[in-house]
């Protein structure tokens, strides 16, 4: 009898994960708030051929520029936006303000070093960003999604 009761939850998951991969959607889509894909009501459609490194740069450029600002004004609200996960940085910002201009005045020396060949089966396409701090430098993966740049780990 206990074989059967933990055979059932497992099938359930395996069929809902087969799923959401077969509607093309992540599996971690549907924990996201605020994604771009939700607030924007229309769909994204990448281009049929990616935009190569030297293209993405002045759009990641603005969003940094952007990101920093809001970070220097210790706006958390407008600052989490930039965040694929905008609830986790909401907190994470909201506990100490007073290092949110830190983090905007190092951002100012970001770069993008690198984007993805091709765009997820999702929609979404993968970036680095290169940011000096004294004398190291940090990776920080950016996430094009619905056609706008998020961070994903700061």
């Amino acid at each position: 009898m206990k074989r059967s009761f933990w055979l059932s939850p497992f099938i359930i998951a395996f069929t809902l994960l087969c799923l959401l991969n077969i509607a093309g959607c992540g599996i971690f889509d549907w924990f996201r708030k605020g994604s771009s894909k939700q607030q924007s009501g229309s769909s994204y459609s990448p281009p049929a051929v990616p935009e190569t490194l030297e293209q993405e740069k002045p759009a990641v450029q603005a969003r940094v520029n952007e990101f920093a600002l809001a970070l220097e004004a210790q706006n958390v609200e407008k600052a989490a936006n930039f965040c694929i996960r905008d609830d986790l940085y909401k907190e994470t910002f909201g506990k100490d303000k007073s290092k949110m201009p830190l983090l905007g005045q190092a951002l100012k020396n970001a770069h993008l070093i690198s984007v993805a060949e091709d765009y997820t089966q999702n929609g979404c396409r993968l970036g680095v960003l290169a940011v000096k701090i004294g004398s190291e430098t940090f990776s920080v993966t950016i996430v094009k999604d619905g056609g706008q740049w998020y961070f994903q780990d700061l």
